[in-house]
């Protein structure tokens, strides 16, 4: 799994979660940030090693966006995975209990790509369809050459799609609206 974050001069992006891994994110998140809002999270995909603290992070007035194909992959598996954590015990239970599906679903959606601004940085989100699974994104900050791969290694043509879609570091003209 490829997670991490940004932070810009207007806010922090958050590229997948795993509710394991929510309290020691953060804590690294508040750490540098300096007060700077969390304006955005994405995920790589579905799965909850991407997905789990979408809520958390919505409940702190980010904006969760993802593919129009995550959004539909994830209303059926959230709350099968809310059950398995649950059972697992291995997170704090409220973090779980009483959470709403809705809360962890993409408030914005995008078919193939989308650029979120974040005032010193750019991130584009870019759907990269089926690789592992059938809604793979990865996010890659143009000027810094940086990229999210998510778990596009999986499944053989997933990496080199995600590196023949960002290129030279071009956008190809296929920018879409900034957010």
């Amino acid at each position: 799994m490829n997670t991490g974050f940004v932070v810009g001069e207007r806010g922090v992006f958050v590229f997948a979660c795993d509710l394991p891994d929510y309290d020691r994110r953060i804590e690294a998140i508040r750490s540098v940030a300096g007060g700077k809002p969390i304006r955005f999270i994405a995920n790589g995909h579905h799965a909850g090693d991407d997905t789990t603290c979408n809520d958390l992070f919505a409940e702190q007035g980010a904006i969760v966006v993802g593919s129009r194909e995550l959004a539909r992959q994830l209303l059926p598996y959230c709350p099968k995975r809310v059950q398995s954590e649950l059972k697992q015990d291995r997170v704090k239970r409220e973090y779980l209990e009483g959470k709403k599906v809705e809360m962890a679903m993409p408030a914005i959606t995008f078919d193939d790509r989308i650029t979120l601004e974040l005032g010193s940085h750019v991130v584009e989100l870019i759907s990269l369809g089926k690789t592992h699974t059938p809604d793979t994104t990865i996010a890659w900050l143009p000027k810094e050459k940086i990229l999210f791969a998510a778990d596009s290694r999986h499944g053989g043509t997933g990496l080199p799609r995600a590196v023949s879609e960002v290129g030279d570091g071009a956008s190809n003209g296929r920018r879409r609206p900034a957010f």
